[in-house]
Order: C-alpha cells, then sequence, then structure tokens
C-alpha cells in the first residue's frame, strides 16, 4: 500500500509539473524555422460539476471493486 501511495504522489507532481510549464510562455526560439508560428490554443469545453462528481463516483466504485477482489481468497 506504501508503494502504491508513493507511486500516486510522483504522478500528481509530474502532471502538476506538466500543467505549469506549459502555461508558462510559448515554445523556445528555437522550435521551427524563422517565422514559424505555432498554432493558436483552441479553447476547451468546461466540465459542468454534476459529470465531474459522476466521473469521480464511477473511479471511485472501481477502484472499491477492484480493492475488494484483491482481499479474497480463491478458495471461498
Amino acid at each position: 500500500m506504501k508503494k502504491f501511495l508513493n507511486l500516486a504522489i510522483v504522478a500528481v507532481a509530474l502532471s502538476a509539473a506538466a500543467g505549469t510549464a506549459g502555461a508558462v510562455g510559448g515554445p523556445p526560439s528555437f522550435w521551427g524555422p524563422p517565422g514559424f508560428r505555432p498554432p493558436r490554443p483552441v479553447a476547451a469545453p468546461e466540465i459542468d460539476p454534476a459529470s465531474a462528481m459522476a466521473g469521480l463516483t464511477l473511479l471511485a466504485g472501481g477502484l472499491a471493486v477492484l480493492r475488494g477482489r484483491r482481499g479474497r481468497k480463491s478458495g471461498d
């Protein structure tokens, strides 16, 4: 369980670092030929709170099922 927790912490830290790296300025000037302009970002649709809670509920339920199966013995 401790190994899983450590892995989860590392995954969250890496995703946070990747998210902030993309938010700071644009790409370096050495990407592409002179005069190259990267495409403009496209607005992403927002997720309403009801859909977010539904997704989190499904995730938590799936994890509960997987965790419950792992604890059983094959003889039962």
